[in-house]
């Protein structure tokens, strides 16, 4: 792969990811700010579970935008998307539905979401995951610190003896 295909790969995933993530981040905000999702279930356990679904699809939504840890996030938000596109598959196969003008855009998304998981790698492009990774490959690569001297060896001259008697053998 060319130098310029690449570059055009990377700000081509790197719109994928912000335009999924803010879509993540939307689809949360809606579900906990009370979304029609929220006030129609009837009980306050299916509430708690629903708030909860917010909160991880939120933090799916912030780890995509920022590309941090994109086996976790790109993973989540291809789970969450294939949840809801297989829970409203009816309303998609059958074309003339009332439901069908707003499911039948889970199918695109669901594509775009297995992409952004199977390309992970080269998604380097303002990348807080590709910053994360750099810095413990540094981390790696720092050469070992030498142990301190005991301060017995200092004084005498030589090391101190194994029995811990302070007296070299």
């Amino acid at each position: 792969m060319t130098d310029d295909a690449r570059a055009s790969l990377r700000l081509v995933l790197l719109w994928l990811r912000l335009a999924l993530g803010a879509h993540a981040l939307y689809w949360g905000i809606v579900l906990l700010t009370g979304g029609r999702a929220i006030t129609q279930l009837p009980f306050a356990e299916a509430q708690l579970a629903s708030t909860t679904l917010a909160c991880i699809i939120l933090g799916t939504g912030v780890g995509t935008l920022l590309g941090l840890w994109q086996p976790l996030s790109y993973g989540l938000l291809l789970f969450l998307q294939a949840m809801v596109t297989f829970a409203s598959y009816a309303s998609v196969l059958v074309p003339l539905s009332a439901l069908a003008g707003r499911t039948v855009a889970t199918v695109p998304l669901l594509a775009a979401s297995a992409l952004l998981f199977v390309m992970r790698d080269q998604d380097t492009l303002i990348s807080a995951d590709i910053g994360l990774k750099t810095l413990s490959r540094r981390l790696a690569q720092r050469p070992a610190q030498p142990e301190p001297a005991h301060p017995a060896a200092e004084a005498h001259g030589a090391l101190p003896a194994a029995d811990g008697s302070g007296s070299p053998s």
